[in-house]
């Protein structure tokens, strides 16, 4: 599913992990066929140069800041949520699933032994 904004996401999400380990440069390859993730780096900052079919581009990061530790952290903590949120999600309908089957079993052995 393209045009979702997850790439632009993933990159600064990467930027920003990147950014609070003390990183301070980085490297993107991509093939220069990958216009999106060229136009990422190029937005962000990045230098692109180009050689033939391939793209290296680099990005200098600045330093990491209480704002981006806490930004992180935040982050973080509503990715582990939301990912919880849905194991337990789909651990009910499981259960529910379990459940209609043992209900239609049960009906289904009863009408096989006439009552």
């Amino acid at each position: 599913e393209r045009g979702r904004g997850l790439g632009q996401q993933l990159f600064d999400r990467a930027v920003l992990h990147c950014r609070n380990r003390g990183v301070y440069l980085l490297f993107i390859y991509a093939l220069s066929e990958n216009k999106t993730m060229l136009r990422i780096a190029r937005n962000a900052g990045a230098t692109v140069e180009r050689s033939g079919s391939e793209s290296e581009a680099h990005l200098v990061l600045p330093e990491a800041t209480v704002a981006t530790r806490i930004e992180e952290m935040l982050d973080d903590g509503v990715a582990r949520t939301d990912y919880r949120i849905k194991q337990q999600v789909r651990q009910f309908w499981t259960f529910l699933d379990f459940l209609h089957d043992l209900r239609h079993g049960a009906a289904a052995g009863r009408q096989q032994s006439g009552r």
